[in-house]
């Protein structure tokens, strides 16, 4: 299961939810994530999915969109930066 976590995002693909990032944790282990879950809706189970390639780095306050069989991910903060950017997970 996912970690306990807020300003995560989650798309609707197929018949699935996509959940990827957010910051969260539990106790003095909160962090900010660049984690993706996939939330089968057949049968209510969660799965990691591992990002290939060059992965978004650790964020919360993006926003996310499906298009095309592919998730968009943009922008966002973490404690270190604010993002201006865009990745495609697919």
């Amino acid at each position: 299961l996912p970690a306990p976590r807020s300003n995560h995002t989650t798309c609707t693909h197929e018949n699935s939810v996509v959940l990827f990032g957010g910051h969260g944790g539990v106790g003095y282990q909160r962090r900010a994530w660049n984690d993706t879950w996939v939330l089968n809706l057949d049968n209510a189970r969660w799965m990691e999915l591992f990002c290939q390639g060059n992965p978004p780095p650790p964020r919360s306050g993006h926003e996310a969109f499906a298009k095309d069989g592919c998730i968009f991910i943009f922008g966002g903060w973490n404690h270190d930066s604010i993002f201006n950017d865009l990745f495609m997970l697919d």
